[in-house]
């Protein structure tokens, strides 16, 4: 159904085949972004924690440079998306305090990982920046890093959002590595 509506968007906006091919794409991707975030926001008000949910989605939708899982279908992607992110709403609720030592610690564990093994790129033309994607992502990571440690000293809860959207981008990136290892061994 996503691809019938992308595919009706597309063909309203251009005759030119390539193009059509381009907005079509464009629209599955804002269309499986859409639904879930819109869950999102909407259990966001219902949870009073608007703020931190949007500081949520907003650092996770960074994942994109870091790399990670992707779903295989656009229905898949909404509905996997959707229970992911509504449970890592539900930690940042109820998840009142991360010491500061076990926060630290996990920063540098997914800081020496990245530097090791770099970032996951799911799209073909993006392989050729690799190298350019990798120091964005350590970028991201290290930044994210200092925020948590520096709202975690000041005792503000936003260092718990930041602190689970990078776990919750962590945890695909690495679903993603282990199918990669798995496919790799099976050929």
């Amino acid at each position: 159904m996503i691809h019938k509506i992308s595919y009706y968007f597309s063909i309203k906006l251009s005759s030119n085949t390539d193009e059509q091919e381009i907005l079509q794409y464009g629209f599955e991707c804002l269309i499986n972004s859409i639904i879930p975030i819109s869950f999102f926001l909407l259990f966001a008000v219902l949870q009073n924690i608007f703020l931190e949910t949007l500081t949520w989605i907003t650092l996770f939708l960074l994942r994109n440079y870091i790399g990670g899982y992707h779903a295989s279908t656009s229905i898949r992607c909404i509905v996997l998306s959707t229970l992911y992110g509504l449970f890592m709403i539900l930690c940042i609720k109820y998840i009142h305090s991360v010491h500061l030592f076990i926060e630290v610690l996990i920063c540098s564990i997914i800081t020496i990982y990245h530097i090791i093994f770099g970032t996951i790129l799911n799209d073909k033309d993006l392989v050729i920046n690799y190298k350019k994607y990798k120091l964005l992502s350590l970028v991201i990571i290290l930044i994210e890093s200092i925020f948590i440690i520096v709202f975690n000293l000041n005792s503000c809860r936003l260092h718990l959002c930041i602190f689970i959207s990078m776990i919750s981008a962590e945890l695909l990136h690495y679903i993603e590595k282990i199918k990669v290892i798995i496919r790799k061994k099976a050929h």
